[in-house]
């Protein structure tokens, strides 16, 4: 059976909400942007972004039993969220951002563990590296030294 995301309806009116009210605002040109370029820049991308996920998933056909995966999935993480923001000050930067990344990528992503573990440990470190390092913003350690 064929259905329409209806998901996408609300992107689609918020883009062109922000579309229209840009048009109360200076734009400016490419060279010299006014206020109004960059929301209006956004609310163009966010129209084309929503019609092509309208799109692409009236095309495909969606099984009853995607919704209730979808949905457990969502709740999956929101509740990893949660656990990152209480966690994060107690176990560290590193460690949680692990244990989450590697939550994810096996419930909600359904990799196998080897994959599962190398990606939690390559963003984890990438992540670290960049922000931690070279970005020098101060991560919290939490009660391990790493």
């Amino acid at each position: 059976m064929r259905k329409i995301d209806k998901s996408t309806f609300p992107f689609i009116a918020l883009g062109l909400f922000v579309i229209f009210e840009t048009q109360n605002m200076n734009i400016g040109k490419f060279t010299d942007p006014g206020p109004g370029l960059f929301p209006l820049l956004l609310g163009i991308i966010l129209l084309i972004c929503s019609f092509i996920s309208l799109f692409v998933t009236k095309a495909k056909k969606v099984s009853e039993s995607s919704d209730n995966a979808g949905l457990r999935g969502v709740f999956y993480v929101l509740g990893i969220l949660l656990f990152f923001r209480f966690a994060l000050p107690i176990l560290g930067y590193c460690l949680t951002t692990f244990l989450m990344l590697t939550f994810l990528l096996k419930t909600v992503g359904g990799q196998k563990w080897f994959s599962t573990i190398a990606w939690s440990v390559i963003v984890t470190g990438v992540s670290y590296l960049v922000f931690g390092k070279w970005l020098m913003i101060l991560f919290p350690r939490g009660v391990f030294p790493f």
